[in-house]
C-alpha cells in the first residue's frame, strides 16, 4: 500500500499506550513469525493511506507515514487529535495495534459509504461497542476538535457527540465475516487465546 495522501479514507493506527496490563510493546508481538503491527497494516491494504500514531518512529516501514503523540499519556482520543491535521476533508478507519486476526474484508466493511446524516461506523459485539476498530467520516472531525477542545478525554464521549452506524453480529454473519476477528489481547493469556484461533 502507497502512503497516498490524495486518498478518500485514512487508516489511523494507534501505536502508543503503556501496554502496562501486557508488559512489552503489543505492537511488536510475534504471532505466527510476524509482528502484530505487521499483519494489521497487510489487512489494511487497498484501503488507503496509513498513519501510525504514537510508539516509535522506526515502527514504521515502507511509505507509511509516523506521527508523534502530541499528548502521551492522555489516551487515543489525543491520538486522533495528533492525526487531524492529516485527515481533512477524509474519513478514517481508527486500529489499535492489538487486533492481529483482523481482515480486509472485515475492513472493507467498516469502510464502505457511510450512508446520509451517519458520522461513523461502530461495531457494538456482544453489548461492547469497539470505538478503536471503527470508521469515522470526515463529518466527525469538527466533533473530534471541539471535544478535546472542551476538556474531552474519552472516546465514549467523542462518540456521544456522533450519529453513529452500529454494526452488530447479524451484520458481519450475514456477511460470512467472524467477529472473533475483533479479539483483541491486553495480557499474555490474550494472547495465548489469539493464537489458538484461526479466522480467514
Amino acid at each position: 500500500m502507497q502512503a497516498d495522501f490524495d486518498s478518500e479514507v485514512c487508516v489511523v493506527l494507534l501505536a502508543g499506550g503503556h501496554s502496562s496490563r501486557f508488559g512489552s510493546d503489543k505492537s511488536r508481538v510475534q504471532i505466527d513469525g510476524r509482528r502484530s503491527i505487521d499483519r494489521i497494516v497487510s489487512a489494511c491494504t487497498g484501503l488507503g493511506s496509513l498513519l501510525v500514531v504514537g510508539g516509535e518512529p522506526e515502527l514504521v516501514r515502507g511509505e507509511h507515514r509516523w506521527v508523534p503523540d502530541l499528548h502521551p499519556g492522555e489516551g487515543p482520543l489525543q491520538a486522533l487529535v495528533s492525526a487531524s491535521e492529516y485527515l481533512s476533508g477524509r474519513g478514517f478507519l481508527v486500529l489499535p495495534c492489538d487486533l492481529p486476526l483482523i481482515t480486509t474484508r472485515h475492513l472493507e466493511l467498516l469502510c464502505s459509504e457511510l450512508p446520509e446524516g451517519y458520522d461513523a461506523r461502530i461495531p457494538r459485539l456482544h453489548g461492547r461497542a469497539q470505538y478503536l476498530a471503527a470508521f469515522y467520516g470526515a463529518s466527525a472531525l469538527n466533533s473530534l476538535r471541539s471535544c478535546w477542545e472542551g476538556g474531552g478525554r474519552s472516546m465514549r464521549g467523542f462518540v456521544k457527540t456522533l450519529s453513529v452506524q452500529w454494526l452488530d453480529e447479524g451484520r458481519f454473519h450475514a456477511e460470512n465475516l467472524d467477529t472473533r476477528a475483533f479479539t483483541d489481547f491486553d495480557t499474555p493469556s490474550d494472547l495465548e487465546a489469539i493464537e489458538s484461533l484461526k479466522i480467514n
